[in-house]
């Protein structure tokens, strides 16, 4: 009989894991609808922590998808995206190593969403984990917070295992001191100081919409507002002064404003940087117990 705990070293990452691999990273049962689906998606039985595969995440230039009326394609969009299924409840545990390699865009901003909890039919995730120079953020879109939780470099060519905990209900959780603590993250096992995730009301402002449908989590790389990096990359490219705004952002002012919602289209000299990342390790909880004896000292 296996014991329930096994703790092991992988690439000098002290990973913990249940008494069975978490299924092959099974967390995403399908694609999100508006994905670029071809040689965007691979699963890489060399580069990986647990079982037969990791997930490979590949955007190119140019790639984006469309379904049910919607498009990427003339959002000033791409995406590649694995989508889980929803779940109900207010406090969630999620599990997920990630792998960034030098490949990865740096030079400018690049705002890349990597994994968010959506609502259906809410615009808006209640949060997300974004790479912006290759630094990775933590925002709360709902709630219109973010901060800082690791650099480039301390994400370069190495797994990253991280553990984060959110409080989307009104009720204070019992993990912590402060009432007003929604959230909480460690990265390779220890607790990150993050002063975000802050709230008298929960992570979740569309209340009616996420008591009826729950949350979902999609993972992989989605590139949004593609069009000021473009734009930067390529200064002599003739565009519209007045650019466009998307007045379904969910944001204010420059936060949805862009270049052109149809980038794609345009025959830009310098193309748009390719993308890579790796997932493995991954699994999602309900639960209001610390289910992993976090250490929960910051």
């Amino acid at each position: 009989m296996r014991p329930l705990t096994i703790l092991f070293a992988v690439v000098g990452i002290m990973i913990s894991t249940q008494a069975m691999a978490w299924g092959e990273n099974k967390l995403g049962v399908k694609f999100n609808a508006p994905s670029a689906k071809k040689d965007t998606y691979f699963r890489d039985k060399d580069h990986k922590i647990e079982g037969k595969y990791s997930e490979k995440f590949v955007l190119r230039h140019g790639q984006c998808g469309a379904a049910d009326g919607y498009s990427d394609c003339k959002m000033d969009r791409g995406r590649v995206e694995r989508q889980g299924n929803e779940y109900h409840g207010s406090e969630h545990w999620y599990r997920f190593s990630l792998f960034i390699d030098d490949t990865w865009p740096t030079d400018r901003l690049y705002p890349t969403m990597i994994i968010q909890s959506k609502i259906k039919y809410v615009r808006p995730p209640i949060w997300g984990f974004q790479l912006e120079y290759g630094n990775l953020t933590l925002i709360f879109h709902q709630l219109g917070q973010e901060c800082k939780i690791a650099s480039h470099s301390e994400l370069l060519n190495k797994w990253t295992e991280i553990v984060f905990y959110a409080n989307f209900g009104d009720k204070p959780s019992e993990l912590f001191d402060n009432p007003r603590q929604k959230a909480a993250i460690w990265i390779n096992g220890k607790r990150i100081k993050a002063n975000c995730g802050y709230s008298n009301i929960g992570l979740v402002t569309h209340k009616k919409d996420w008591k009826r449908h729950g949350s979902a989590i999609r993972y992989g790389i989605y590139s949004h507002y593609v069009s000021r990096d473009l734009a930067r990359l390529n200064p002599d490219v003739q565009l519209s002064a007045q650019g466009w705004t998307d007045k379904d952002g969910g944001g204010k002012g420059s936060d949805i404003r862009s270049r052109t919602n149809d980038p794609w289209s345009i025959d830009w000299p310098v193309k748009y940087p390719t993308k890579t990342l790796w997932w493995d390790n991954m699994t999602h909880k309900k639960s209001k117990e610390n289910i992993w004896n976090m250490d929960m000292s910051e």
